[in-house]
This record gives structure tokens, C-alpha cells and sequence, in this order.
């Protein structure tokens, strides 16, 4: 498969490269770019099957890339550094991804299943993501008293079960009590940046303030509250902080 590389790290484009030296019967390199200018030109220009894209560049997103081509028979193997609402969007719809920094193991396999997918079924299932991806988002509605209610999902803090009810819980101090499951919620606000750290508790990661050892470790939020965080959730969390640590600083 003739393929080009899309990214706008000048190391991330050296990496990738490399780790494709072993596939290199499989997988030519044809071209890289490093824009959405350059990556739109390099696409046209070569016609590629296949493009590794970085999500994030200076100059706009790889969505933008595959919006404005207008050649498009090509598949593609998102880049990302560590995006979960991306990263869900991409398992929900069966798109491929690697994360940076890239593991060999799992390039290969992004690989092979390119390879093997039907072309015409895959660019349904790409553009069934960028649909997603482009709808509007970021509110939720709730059945109140009143009537039905919209809530921005940025301000929702937590949630917090209470057998088949929820209690949600709001930057502004107001709190909800809805007849859905934390399961529920769960599904619907993972997209977002929510993590279950606990059996009865779901979190906006955007509101985490610290991790604190007591109790066997917990999370202090935005509002002062602090939820427990299950032993099996421990290492899973720290990870997630750490990585999103690592985003401020490399900024």
C-alpha cells in the first residue's frame, strides 16, 4: 500500500517512519506532510491507499484534512497523543488509531486490518465518525419537575448512584436527581472526558483538582467534594492525569 504521513511534529513523523521500516514490504512511504495545507496537496498530488493523519495541527485537524480532499479513495490510521473523546468515537465507529508514542505491535495491526477491510465499507464507517464528530454536542436533557431541562455537560461535576437513581451534581451548586442508572450516564458521558473511578461514582476529568492517598485514594474536585477511587482504578487514573499533564507542559 502506498501510504504518506501526516503529521506536524517533525520527531513524530521520524518515528513513524522507522517503525515502518519492518512492514516495509507491506507499506511505502510516498510522501509526508506536516498541515492540513500540505497533507490536502500530498493527497491530491499522489493518491495514496493509505494515510497515518495526526488529529491535531497547527493549522486546523486531520477531520479538516478528510473533509477537503476531494480525492478520497484512501483509508486512514488516526494519530493521537491522547484525545478519549476522539479514542471512544474512534472503537464506537471501528475506525483505527495508535497513540503516541507508537507501539510496533500495534501498528502492525492497524496495518493488516487496513489491508483487509473493504474499501467502500470503510469510508461509510468514516464518515459515520465524522458526522459524530461534527453534531452538535455538549448538553444533555433531564426530566425535571418543571419539564425537560438542557444542562451544559462541562458543568456537570459528578454523578453519583443511588440504586437505579442518580444524583448530578453542577459547577453553579445545583444538584439533580434523575431515574437513570450511573450504567446510563456512564455510556452517554464517556465521550465527554468522564471516568468511572467507582462503583457508585462518575467523574468529569476537566474538574479533578488532585489525587489525594487517603482512604485508600481519592479525587478532589472542582467543588470541593472528594469521591473514593476503586484499588483496580488506581493505576488507570494516575495515567490518565499524568498524561493530561504532559499536554499542558508540552504546550
Amino acid at each position: 500500500m502506498r501510504c504518506i504521513i501526516i503529521d506536524d511534529e517533525t520527531q513524530s513523523r521520524i518515528a513513524l517512519r522507522d517503525a515502518l521500516q519492518p512492514l516495509s514490504s507491506t507499506v511505502k512511504i510516498i510522501a509526508e506532510a506536516n498541515s492540513v495545507l500540505t497533507a490536502m496537496e500530498a493527497i491530491e498530488n499522489f493518491h495514496p491507499d493509505l494515510i497515518f493523519l495526526d488529529i491535531r495541527m497547527g493549522d486546523g485537524s486531520g477531520f479538516d484534512v478528510l473533509e477537503k480532499t476531494n480525492y478520497k479513495n484512501y483509508k486512514t490510521i488516526f494519530l493521537t497523543a491522547y484525545d478519549q473523546y476522539a479514542v471512544d468515537a474512534f472503537r464506537a465507529h471501528a475506525v483505527d488509531y495508535l497513540l503516541k508514542p507508537i507501539n510496533h505491535a500495534h501498528l502492525a495491526e492497524a496495518v493488516e486490518k487496513s489491508m483487509d477491510i473493504n474499501l467502500t465499507m470503510y469510508q461509510q464507517q468514516l464518515q459515520l465518525l465524522i458526522d459524530y464528530l461534527n453534531k452538535p454536542y455538549g448538553k444533555m436533557i433531564f426530566a425535571t419537575n418543571e419539564g425537560y431541562n438542557l444542562y451544559e455537560i462541562d458543568n456537570i461535576i459528578r454523578c453519583e448512584s443511588d440504586n437505579n437513581y442518580c444524583r448530578i451534581y453542577f459547577t453553579d451548586h445545583e444538584k439533580l436527581y434523575v431515574a437513570k442508572t450511573l450504567k446510563d450516564l456512564e455510556e452517554q458521558l464517556t465521550p465527554f472526558g468522564f471516568e468511572r473511578v467507582h462503583q457508585s461514582h462518575l467523574i468529569n476529568m476537566k474538574h479533578v483538582k488532585k489525587y489525594l492517598n487517603k482512604d485508600g485514594g481519592c479525587i478532589l474536585l472542582s467543588n470541593g467534594d472528594t469521591v473514593p477511587v476503586a484499588q483496580r482504578k488506581k493505576t488507570y487514573l494516575l495515567d490518565l492525569l499524568q498524561q493530561s499533564a504532559n499536554r499542558y507542559y508540552s504546550k
